[in-house]
């Protein structure tokens, strides 16, 4: 039988407090401290511009950035901060993948695409609103796969243009949360 002296279980004691509190110290000097550019504590976030043809995801892109600066505590959302991010919506583009042919008409095929790909291209500038000082510039690009809805009868001559809309809105608003965090 082993004897535990009281040495041996103070040096058992040190020893499981060194590991429990330098992974703590790991992770603190592992993960830098997160900040706006310039050093601001708050910022102000106007709606993004859109540059594409999409109407309306201007406002995905805007919330998605406000939650993604309150959930990360970087800064406060402040209306009347000095300091602004603006961000452009430069193009969203759409390219079909897979094609499948349902049917003929007349002595042409009907082919319809299978899933989709968009592409959306963004830019993202900090500066200073009263002297318009560029504290940090980046431009950013983004891609999503979706399915296109299915068209099981040869005779259909359209798929569905409400899921393909929701659809379509879906994937674009999963983007912006993406290309902002």
């Amino acid at each position: 039988m082993v004897k535990f002296t009281g040495f041996k279980i103070f040096f058992v004691y040190l020893l499981v407090l060194f590991f429990f509190f330098s992974g703590a110290c790991a992770y603190r000097h592992g993960a830098p401290e997160r900040s706006i550019p310039g050093g601001s504590q708050d910022i102000r976030v106007p709606m993004f511009k859109n540059l594409s043809q999409e109407v309306g995801i201007e406002t995905s892109f805007t919330n998605a950035l406000i939650d993604e600066i309150s959930q990360s505590r970087v800064a406060q959302v402040n209306p009347q901060s000095e300091v602004e991010v603006l961000g452009t919506i430069e193009s969203v583009q759409y390219f079909p993948l897979g094609k499948k042919t349902i049917g003929e008409i007349g002595s042409d095929q009907m082919v319809l695409a299978t899933d989709y790909r968009v592409v959306i291209v963004m830019e993202m500038v900090v500066k200073k609103h009263l002297d318009d000082k560029v504290l940090w510039a980046d431009k950013f690009t983004g891609e999503r796969t979706f399915s296109a809805s299915q068209v099981s009868s040869p005779i259909a001559s359209s798929a569905n243009p409400l899921y393909n809309l929701s659809a379509k809105r879906r994937n674009i608003a999963e983007l912006a949360q993406d290309l902002v965090a």
